[in-house]
């Protein structure tokens, strides 16, 4: 037991390591929807720096985060519909506020906004 044990221990560290700086693609629906949970803070951390700022108009700004707002509802409706069982839709809604706040982030990189 203590051989396979051993042999086994490297690669639980390599996992471990990986974790930590990130390298662990998320699997399950639930891991999926907190990344985005994730993504969607990240972005409206972004919208107002960038607004404070002045790397975006105050017009602008509204307008992102207007999009931003609804990548959340889809979360939101992507979470109620994973608990009553729809699978097939919290997936599909998870995909859209994913690609959502992935042109989020893409607009906000173009801007200069970090």
């Amino acid at each position: 037991m203590k051989l396979k044990l051993v042999s086994f221990l490297p690669f639980l560290i390599l996992l471990t390591a990986c974790a930590s700086m990130g390298l662990v693609t998320p699997q399950s629906f639930d891991e999926r929807l907190s990344v985005a949970y994730e993504q969607h803070t990240a972005a409206l951390q972004s919208i107002a720096t960038a607004v404070n700022l002045k790397d975006l108009s105050g017009k602008d700004g509204q307008a992102v985060l207007a999009i931003a707002d609804n990548a959340r509802l889809l979360l939101d409706s992507a979470r109620i519909a994973t608990s009553s069982g729809d699978t097939s839709t919290a997936e599909g809604r998870l995909v859209l506020a994913t690609n959502v706040l992935r042109e989020v982030s893409a607009f906000l990189r173009q801007r200069g906004v970090k």
